[in-house]
């Protein structure tokens, strides 16, 4: 039954979302996995991202989203350079994500994962230069909670609070979800390959196949999605009706922009993905 839907679906699917969750024919899940299946897959979905009438409607979706953003956002387009991979770990039917819009089924890359990283970025690196940029300590967030329920009558200056906030405070500046750049690249979706060598060592030692790892272990390629493209990233300002709004919120974007080129964002990051330089 499966497999008679996916053979319908996949010569006029337009969802590559769909296509990877829900149109994958049985014999993806027998005991051994169907290689020839797992590649026809993502190659309808590589098609169907590039669909003409999907990218019309994109299209439409994509500057009806710019219109919405805060007038006060700043924003800059990014470009990959090389690919890009948000979402490998979650969980698949193919055991290898990727973060897809829900509705639409383009790439995205989530505001949290934005907002991780950009925080990452000026505790490591900016915070040694400026130490009020720095996460703040314990003791700190504790003195900033009584500054704020009146016990105390000021507290020390926290540019990284200000940002990206607390546990008890989402901070001033909001990182909203980069959408794809729409005819930015002719193919959005890309097919890649990782091939693990150790896979028995990977296992748990307590698993009767475990076993060192060695010089004649075969590598054993996976196929998987990664994105090529430029995306639209998006900050604004949501704290109080100040002068320095603009200029914070500017601040912000600088040091995510910063934090996409030297480190990326997603995953295998360590091999070269998920690196964006601003576009010319």
């Amino acid at each position: 039954m499966r497999s008679t839907i996916a053979s319908l679906n996949r010569t006029r699917g337009q969802h590559p979302g769909l296509l990877l969750q829900r149109y994958a024919a049985k014999e993806l899940f027998l005991d051994q996995d169907s290689p020839q299946e797992r590649s026809e897959l993502l190659e309808v979905a590589i098609r169907a991202a590039q669909d003409r009438e999907l990218t019309q409607l994109y299209q439409a979706a994509y500057q009806r989203w710019k219109q919405q953003l805060p007038p006060s956002a700043c924003t800059r387009k990014l470009q990959t350079v090389g690919r890009l991979i948000v979402g490998l770990g979650r969980e698949n039917v193919l055991e290898t994500g990727l973060t897809l819009h829900h509705v639409y089924g383009m790439p995205v890359i989530p505001g949290s994962s934005l907002k991780g990283v950009a925080a990452h970025y000026c505790h490591a690196v900016w915070g040694p230069q400026a130490p009020k940029f720095r996460r703040p300590t314990k003791d700190e967030d504790k003195q900033y909670r009584e500054y704020l329920e009146g016990k105390r009558e000021d507290c020390p200056e926290n540019y990284y609070r200000l940002l990206f906030g607390n546990t008890d405070d989402s901070g001033c500046i909001v990182f909203h979800d980069a959408w794809y750049v729409p005819d930015s690249d002719p193919q959005p979706l890309r097919l890649d390959v990782m091939t693990p060598h150790h896979s028995d060592y990977n296992r748990d030692p307590k698993d009767p196949k475990f076993r060192p790892p060695t010089d004649f272990d075969s590598p054993t390629p996976v196929s998987f999605l990664s994105v090529q493209g430029a995306f639209l990233v998006a900050v604004s300002w949501r704290g109080p009706n100040v002068t320095q709004a603009h200029e914070w919120t500017n601040c912000a974007l600088e040091l995510l922009c910063n934090a996409l080129k030297y480190w990326g964002v997603g995953g295998k990051t360590s091999s070269g993905y998920g690196r964006l330089v601003p576009r010319e």
